[in-house]
This record gives structure tokens, C-alpha cells and sequence, in this order.
């Protein structure tokens, strides 16, 4: 079973490196999340729902990017976003 095998690999870098905390690789692994956190006995973060929740966050605290690094564009292409570039 592959939980069974990341489980292996996640116990080697807890014993060989030291890791302290496991985070997932992509949010294609989000299954595995619940099953690596009952059975690894250090924190294991999913990438998905932390990111959902860092954005959630920046929304409730009504922050943004950095206008001055990314200033908006001086020609607007709202048209052009709204079409699709598929």
C-alpha cells in the first residue's frame, strides 16, 4: 500500500535527518495526510489546506500583495483576462 510505504520513508527522515515535521509534496497527496498524521508521531502539514488557510487569513486581515513590487498594469486588459487564454 503506498501509505504504508511513505509512512517508511517519512520514519527515515525522522530517524536519519531529524525531521521534526512532514509536509506533504503536492495536494495530490491530500489522502495520505490523515493516515501519515495517526501514524508518524510528528506533525504532518497538507499543502493544500494550509494554503487555503494562509489565504483565508490574508483575505480576514485585508492584506495583499505588494503594489509597489507588482503595481497593476498601465494599460488595463481586463478583456483580455475575461476570454481565456486556453
Amino acid at each position: 500500500m503506498i501509505f504504508d510505504k511513505l509512512r517508511e520513508e517519512a520514519l527515515l527522515a525522522i530517524e536519519e535527518d531529524g525531521a521534526d515535521v512532514i509536509v506533504l509534496g503536492s495536494t495530490t497527496m491530500h489522502q495520505s495526510a490523515r493516515y501519515l498524521a495517526d501514524h508518524l508521531p510528528i506533525p504532518v502539514l497538507n499543502p493544500g489546506q494550509v494554503a487555503y488557510k494562509f489565504l483565508e487569513t490574508l483575505i480576514e486581515l485585508g492584506l495583499t500583495h505588494s503594489k509597489k513590487a507588482f503595481p497593476a498594469p498601465e494599460v488595463p486588459k481586463d478583456a483580455d483576462i475575461r476570454k481565456g487564454w486556453y
